[in-house]
Formats: structure tokens, sequence, C-alpha cells
């Protein structure tokens, strides 16, 4: 797919498929968060193809997969129950962490702006969860979010967030 109808900066750049993505990604042993896109359209079957693909790929135990769409998810979990699942969402939910553990899903992916309110950072790590904050941009919110713990941060400047984990280990 072709993608430049408004960024004509990247005349050639093409969105590679799930399968190029894994290509691209196997060999460097990296985890990889696959967000279904459910939110707007449910695609028949996407689930089922997407835990395929990964199988033969052989990359089951590097891919988490989250959505904003919950009912996804626990397609993911009735097909896969040992798969990495996280709940995205971007408004407060209460006892999002029980919700969570009673459904049998593996983390949490809130908003940078949540983990600012209240003590939900605290309630989501306490949890034992998987916490993995997203959008994370700014160097401060990834200093602070990696002293607190949490699994991983999501962001659009992964070499910023690399260079801030490795300060953090010294």
């Amino acid at each position: 797919l072709n993608f430049n109808k408004t960024h004509p900066e990247y005349q050639d750049v093409k969105i590679p498929t799930l399968r190029e993505v894994y290509e691209a990604l196997k060999p460097t042993g990296m985890t990889i968060n696959v967000e279904l896109k459910t939110g707007i359209f449910w695609y028949k079957d996407l689930e089922k193809k997407v835990l395929e693909l990964t199988k033969e790929m052989e990359m089951e135990d590097r891919v988490i997969y989250s959505s904003f769409n919950h009912y996804s998810i626990q397609q993911m979990k009735k097909i896969v129950p040992e798969a990495e699942t996280a709940y995205l969402y971007s408004d407060v939910i209460l006892n999002v962490a029980e919700y969570a553990k009673n459904t049998k899903v593996d983390g949490l992916h809130p908003a940078v702006y949540h983990v600012k309110m209240a003590d939900f950072l605290k309630e989501y790590l306490d949890s034992n969860l998987n916490v993995r904050v997203w959008t994370v941009n700014e160097k401060a919110d990834m200093k602070w979010l990696i002293d607190a713990g949490v699994t991983a941060i999501i962001t659009n400047y992964p070499d910023m967030a690399v260079q801030i984990k490795k300060e953090a280990e010294v």
C-alpha cells in the first residue's frame, strides 16, 4: 500500500504487510506489539489470520497483541490462550487491572496522560500485569516511566528511549 497521498515527500514508501514486518524483525530478536485495528471495522477472521501468520513465521514468543477493541483481544485468547495480550485504552477505566485479570489478559496499555492522573501508575504497576504506556514522546516522560519500572513504553522515538534506558542502567 502506498500512503503518500497526503505525504508527497514519501513518494516511494510503502506500508509493509505484517509478513514483511515479521520478516524484517525476525533476525533481530526484537519483540513486537501487534495492534489489531478493529475498533471501527471488524475484519472477518482477522484474529485467526494474524495468529496463523505469527505461528507460520515462528514468532509466537515475540509478539504482544493489543487493541482498543477488547472483544478482539478476547477472541485472540479464545483461539490461543497462551498468547500475550494487552488492553489498549484511551479513557480511564474503573478497576482496569481487575478487569484485565478477570478476563485473563496479560497487560495494560494506558495512554501517557492517564499515568499522570491520580495514582494510576502505581495501581497499574502494583497489579503485576505488564504495563506498556503509549505514546511517550517526551524525554522527561520516558525517563520517569523507565525509572518507575514500566514493562515498556510505546513511542515514536525509539532511539531516544533506548538511549535513556541505557543511561538508567549505568
